[in-house]
């Protein structure tokens, strides 16, 4: 689980930081959705105890920080 919340957050950096900004709704709207997915489980897990607090947090953190990127990136992309 812990590879999968890694390798998600950092393909999304990645995708971020590509000089060709070529963004299309539907596809940070997929993006968005699998972040909200990602919270559930991250939930889930919490809830569960198959993650430490202070882990739990920091991949909260980082996946509210993701998804509020991607929204204020969609509604500039909107903009225009």
């Amino acid at each position: 689980m812990k590879k999968l919340i890694i390798t998600t957050c950092l393909m999304v950096c990645f995708s971020c930081s590509q000089q060709r900004t070529i963004y299309k709704k539907k596809i940070l709207n997929n993006s968005i959705d699998n972040l909200n997915i990602l919270m559930n489980w991250l939930e889930v897990d919490y809830q569960n105890d198959s993650i430490p607090d202070n882990i739990a947090l920091n991949y909260f953190v980082v996946v509210q920080k993701t998804k509020k990127n991607l929204i204020e990136l969609k509604k500039k992309r909107h903009e225009k």
